[in-house]
């Protein structure tokens, strides 16, 4: 989503599935399985620039 010239992220939201397993993504992120309701939710440990990999969106 664009919001005052910038890229902002909107909640991802979406199913996984391998043979019979489901696992839930969303915000945080955080990946919730399906089957006991179990979650593991990951955090940012590093960035590095890409010039020109996400356009502007003025």
């Amino acid at each position: 989503m664009c919001t005052n010239g910038a890229w902002t992220l909107k909640e991802p939201a979406a199913v996984l599935t391998s043979g019979t397993e489901e696992v839930l993504h969303s915000a945080g992120p955080q990946w919730i399985s399906a089957n006991d309701s179990s979650a593991v939710t990951g955090a940012t440990s590093a960035t590095v620039a890409v010039p020109g990999a996400i356009p502007n969106c003025y």
